[in-house]
């Protein structure tokens, strides 16, 4: 199809793909990844729409290789990163309320705080780690003391995106695109003030039997069914929880060594 072969030849293939955007929230990627998922050349074409038109100052740090410079430490593990800027004091006091203003606030005043907790994440196996990614971004939605949070709610879809568009980048722009994922989560939730991410608020929950299929009736019949993000968001926890039952990692293992990191 042609609006295929425009992504492939002018995003996919690009020096370096910019498919995020801390200012907009990601849609170009999230754009670009239902437009593959559901084959929409409609979507395809905002994509490559958005990937044309929002560019920002903010694509410095992912185009200039000197902002990734190694820091005071480094891990493998998201949630230990999500961790370590959650207790970091040198963000305290610095923004008031959450919004997406604060990007521009954060950007100003803690930029090196910032990038040394986005220089930190160690990728060795990108397969593996996009498990740990997509826990990252499911727990930042519906594992804090948070009401449900629009802002946060574009973390999980842009990693649904991500999901999408991995297997498709050259593989010399898979870790990019991570990172650029990264960048992005990383400003949404100092924007949003750093809740805690909590798996215990998952775990303590009472199922009664209940399944995937009382959740998805309660997104389709339920007063947010006309909430596009809020049914969004539904839809690709259930797809992450496919995901990780297709690759399996033992579950429980996987969350207790999560819970060890955020402590």
């Amino acid at each position: 199809m042609l609006w295929r072969a425009a992504v492939s030849l002018n995003v996919l293939r690009m020096t370096w793909p910019r498919l995020t955007d801390p200012i907009t929230v990601g849609h170009p990627l999230i754009h670009l990844g239902y437009a593959y998922e559901l084959n929409s050349r409609t979507v395809g074409v905002e994509a490559l729409g958005m990937v044309c038109s929002m560019h920002d100052s903010q694509h410095k740090y992912i185009d200039d290789p000197s902002y990734t410079r190694p820091g005071p430490y480094s891990t493998p593990s998201l949630f230990e990163i999500f961790k370590s800027v959650s207790k970091d004091e040198r963000f305290d006091g610095v923004l008031q309320q959450s919004g997406e203003d604060n990007i521009a606030i954060l950007l100003a005043k803690r930029e090196d705080v910032l990038l040394e907790h986005w220089n930190a994440w160690m990728i060795d196996d990108a397969t593996a780690q996009f498990e740990e990614l997509q826990r990252v971004a499911a727990g930042m939605l519906v594992a804090t003391s948070k009401n449900y949070d629009f802002f946060l709610c574009h973390v999980l879809t842009t990693s649904h995106a991500v999901r999408i568009m991995l297997p498709l980048v050259p593989a010399k722009f898979q870790v990019p695109l991570l990172r650029q994922w990264l960048f992005f989560a990383l400003t949404a939730y100092v924007s949003q003030m750093r809740p805690k991410i909590d798996l215990d608020i998952i775990q303590d929950v009472s199922l009664e039997g209940k399944g995937w299929k009382t959740v998805v009736d309660k997104a389709l019949n339920s007063s947010h069914a006309q909430d596009s993000h809020f049914v969004k968001g539904t839809r690709l926890g259930l797809y992450a929880s496919i995901d990780a039952n297709a690759n399996p990692i033992p579950s429980r293992q996987s969350d207790e060594e999560c819970r060890r990191n955020m402590g």
